[in-house]
């Protein structure tokens, strides 16, 4: 859903569009500056390391396990 607003509503209800932006209730904020141009207001999310745990959840996933069984033998069998 996108909002439009004009420079004024921009300045005097800037926390309520950021809450509203964060709370996914809207996507995009769109201000007319002219005739020729358009602000648009987007939340973007910061790219962050993957810690080990997704990094081993994308492999799964990529490369899901169903070809391997279980063995019949336990390892304790072997020694």
């Amino acid at each position: 859903m996108n909002l439009t607003v004009t420079n004024r509503e921009l300045l005097r209800n800037y926390k309520v569009l950021k809450n509203k932006l964060l709370q996914n209730k809207v996507q995009v904020i769109e201000v007319e500056l002219d005739e020729d141009h358009l602000l648009e207001i987007r939340l973007k999310r910061k790219k962050r390391p993957k810690t080990p745990f997704e990094v081993a959840c994308e492999m799964i996933r990529e490369k899901p396990f169903k070809h391997l069984r279980r063995p019949e033998a336990d390892l304790f069998d072997y020694l």
